[in-house]
């Protein structure tokens, strides 16, 4: 006679929440315990991962539990209930109700920052990526070595640790001759440079820094600048969102893109020409590895893994402030009055080319051999610097050169004479020098000075337009002379085109002043103690 077989049920864990207190250790504990599925901790709250479909297909989404959705998910994995006494023939008994903890007691549960039990999240992962160690990460699920959850939205098959040299030849010819061969770079750099922006999502936890801006530019509409975004969104995902001029607006939009979206790559589209890409929160984004901005109407900070790829297209795009420092060029230049009419391309139609789920393997699958070849090959770093991006450049500068694809970084003096900046400043430096020589000027007596002259009849401009101006909401609106100090005073004795701007301290008004003088006429610091005439 055979044992009959005996299968064990998961009874749902029970939560009494008679009492508040008791009620959130219980479920504190509960959370612990890990009774929530793909549950997990980041920056100190408990996090949910989700799949949603907007109409594009499958998405992966971090939730950060709330109130409202911590109770949703004790009713489907847990059995909460409460004592109540009821009378049974005259006489009290107690009887259990099913019931949800209140929206104060789960918001009590969710205040909590330390959760032991919980595994931490740094982000999740739609396709394979390559580990810190030089292993790829394809196995779905929480990876611990990484924090990542990964769950892949194409089926991309194993790739080799060690492509054959046939491998690697044909996923170099298929990228660089018939996905990118038709594009029409301006030069061999913007090519090596696109290709080093392309491979970084792959490859960034790897080479252990962060990558800079990546600048995707052309000298008309049409020349295929949005379309080389799209290949990024094909192999990765990409979140495209429109450019913000506003300093405090750029700040709430970075802070939702950190907070609300999990594409790898964040592309700013299609600046205006009049614009110019210089706001300091995002060259301070850049730099940093977790972002902080306060909440709107509260108090809190929100705090955000700064774990992305920052793009942004435009025609003739303009860099200014630290963005110059801190950005890569790729410019597309056709050659052409109306490169829309252009044809005879390799792939007829790319944009439709891309939406199709086997091509969309069949590039990722190139762009992981390429990858994996490298590292195969003991990884061969550049000897380049870029300040605050040597990692990256050391990186993609050995990976694009392995492969054959010159020019990396080589463009860096077209970035900055595309520092509107750097060129406006130096202008105005040249023509103060000009009119005044090295004689000391206020910024009071510099405001009066660029007043527009009647001549005969003419309005005139004194300073040929090199006069500096404040920029807001896109509208160029004239220095007070208040501004124009502060102006002034975050140049001090810096150099443009051969000019320095020194300072002059008047020791009786107790008011700065300022002169320009040739560079090497001066030493530094260039500080005038003398008083100011």
């Amino acid at each position: 006679m055979s044992a009959a077989a005996v299968t064990e049920v998961a009874w749902p864990r029970r939560i009494d929440l008679t009492h508040e207190d008791e009620a959130v250790r219980a479920i504190t504990t509960a959370i612990n315990d890990r009774i929530i599925p793909d549950t997990y901790v980041r920056s100190g709250q408990v996090t949910h991962v989700a799949e949603v479909d907007h109409g594009t297909g499958p998405q992966l989404l971090i939730h950060a539990l709330d109130a409202a959705m911590l109770r949703e998910q004790l009713s489907r994995h847990a059995q909460p209930y409460r004592v109540r006494i009821i009378k049974v023939e005259g006489k009290p008994v107690p009887r259990e109700v099913p019931g949800l903890p209140t929206v104060a007691t789960s918001s009590a549960v969710l205040s909590r920052t330390d959760w032991p039990g919980l595994q931490p999240l740094a982000g999740v992962t739609a396709v394979p990526i390559i580990r810190p160690d030089g292993t790829t990460l394809t196995c779905p699920g929480y990876d611990p070595a990484t924090r990542l959850f990964h769950r892949p939205t194409l089926t991309v098959g194993a790739i080799p640790d060690q492509p054959t040299p046939d491998a690697t030849g044909a996923a170099r010819d298929f990228l660089f001759g018939e996905v990118l061969g038709d594009f029409p770079w301006d030069s061999d750099a913007s090519r090596a440079n696109y290709l080093a922006l392309l491979m970084t999502p792959l490859l960034r936890l790897y080479m252990g820094g962060l990558p800079p801006f990546g600048l995707i530019s052309a000298t008309t509409r049409g020349s295929g600048k949005t379309l080389l975004t799209e290949i990024m969104r094909a192999a990765y995902g990409l979140r495209m969102t429109a450019w913000v001029r506003r300093e405090e607006e750029m700040s709430k939009t970075i802070t939702s893109l950190l907070k609300d979206t999990v594409e790898p790559v964040i592309c700013f589209d299609n600046v205006d020409s009049f614009d110019t890409i210089s706001h300091g929160v995002l060259a301070a984004l850049l730099t940093s590895t977790e972002w902080s901005a306060r909440l709107l109407g509260a108090s809190s900070m929100a705090t955000a893994v700064n774990d992305r790829l920052w793009l942004a297209t435009g025609n003739n795009l303009t860099v200014g402030g630290d963005m110059a420092s801190r950005s890569v060029l790729t410019r597309l230049d056709p050659r052409t009055e109306r490169p829309e009419e252009r044809t005879g391309f390799v792939i007829d139609d790319m944009w439709e080319w891309l939406k199709a789920p086997a091509n969309r393997i069949r590039l990722l699958r190139a762009l992981l051999v390429l990858a994996r070849a490298w590292i195969a090959a003991g990884a061969p770093r550049a000897v380049v610097k870029l300040r605050n991006f040597s990692a990256w450049a050391q990186v993609m500068g050995g990976l694009t050169a392995f492969h054959g694809v010159e020019g990396f970084l080589a463009n860096r003096d077209e970035l900055e004479a595309a520092d509107e900046e750097e060129t406006s400043t130096a202008a105005f430096l040249l023509k103060w020098h000009e009119k005044f020589g090295a004689e000391p000027k206020r910024s009071t007596e510099l405001v009066d000075s660029a007043r527009m002259d009647n001549v005969h009849g003419t309005w005139v401009d004194p300073w040929d337009g090199t006069f500096p101006s404040v920029i807001k909401d896109g509208k160029s609106i004239p220095f007070t002379a208040k501004g124009l100090g502060r102006f002034l005073s975050a140049r001090r004795d810096r150099i443009f085109a051969g000019l320095v701007l020194v300072g002059v301290w008047d020791s009786k008004s107790k008011v700065w002043a300022y002169k320009v003088l040739p560079h090497e006429s001066t030493q530094s610091p260039h500080v005038d103690t003398e008083s100011a005439k």
